[in-house]
């Protein structure tokens, strides 16, 4: 639900006329939920709410069913819902910030064209790799696509000159049947390694590989296997600098309404896995299935939160035994 922020009522002008003295007064009502039967309006958003809108993007031809950010360019990736090869192309937009071109244009701006076709229907997940330099997606086709940043394309917009990013896909993709059913989740656990979790309760944990001159291709190298179907993933990074604590640590949320926490058994291959905590011991559990995860940044890295079809966020913090 939306929260509609405090409104504060000054009453100096009234009491003044009535000679009560330049005294103000205050009148605060508290926040309440507010019940929307729709998508909120720009005019509710602005007036009633901490987050007005401030652009809309246009171009594709159906809702939006997924998206994601870059973490290092001001990129943003988006799908839609699509039963045609033509209509499931990822777009990407460029948010210009203060920029001039944002002063000329708005917020976002279309970065080119939409990427090369890959999937036969609606992508449904996608993330960009930590240093921007792939792009994955997962589709309901059940298939995985890997693009890679290839080129910048200069842009003229009117007197404004930008780089566009272009990604193209790998050699070999899209990987067909990566999953048995249907997959739902991406995350990336490195700049060379990704996982995708789905509906064959099976998270699957991939890499992608430089084969020379200029190759790189994508090859399957772990599968973790599940409870139930997998609904949600989330990987906290780590640094070099981190010592024994260098390897990512992965959550997955799952439709019975489980989260659980994997950590490789070797750091640099990544290729086996071991449970470390379920959601019945050390996280707390959903009564309904999770549909995301997601860990906090910087300090707030132990923490992870977790959204179900219970209606329900739950933050865990993630203790590590010393």
């Amino acid at each position: 639900p939306l929260y509609e922020r405090d409104v504060v009522e000054r009453g100096t002008a009234a009491s003044a006329k009535a000679g009560v003295g330049s005294e103000q007064y205050e009148k605060t009502t508290p926040a309440t939920p507010a019940a929307q039967a729709g998508p909120p309006l720009e005019a509710h958003l602005a007036l009633s709410t901490l987050w007005p809108e401030c652009a809309k993007l246009y171009g594709h031809g159906d809702r939006i069913v997924a998206l994601a950010a870059a973490n290092v360019s001001p990129l943003v990736a988006t799908a839609a819902a699509a039963t045609a090869p033509e209509f499931a192309r990822v777009r990407l937009w460029r948010c210009c910030g203060s920029s001039a071109a944002a002063n000329a244009e708005g917020a976002c701006v279309v970065a080119g064209p939409p990427l090369a076709a890959a999937h036969s229907v609606a992508v449904v997940a996608m993330a960009f790799s930590p240093d921007d330099r792939y792009l994955a997606t997962v589709g309901r086709d059940r298939a995985l696509c890997v693009f890679r940043r290839v080129d910048m394309v200069i842009a003229d917009n009117g007197d404004n000159v930008v780089d566009t990013p272009r990604y193209a896909p790998l050699e070999g993709c899209p990987i067909a049947r990566a999953h048995q059913r249907e997959p739902r989740a991406v995350a990336w656990l490195n700049e060379h390694t990704l996982a995708s979790g789905g509906r064959d309760k099976k998270v699957v944990v991939w890499r992608v590989e430089d084969t020379g001159a200029d190759a790189v291709m994508v090859s399957k190298i772990a599968t973790i296997d599940q409870g139930a179907a997998v609904g949600a993933l989330a990987v906290r990074l780590r640094g070099a600098d981190d010592g024994i604590n260098a390897a990512p640590l992965l959550a997955v949320g799952t439709d019975d309404g489980g989260v659980s926490l994997w950590a490789p058994s070797d750091a640099a291959t990544l290729m086996g896995w071991t449970l470390t905590a379920r959601a019945d011991a050390e996280i707390a559990r959903h009564s309904g299935a999770v549909r995301a995860a997601a860990f906090g940044s910087n300090d707030s890295a132990r923490f992870l939160a977790t959204c179900g079809d219970d209606g329900a966020v739950v933050i865990s913090e993630v203790l590590e035994e010393s």
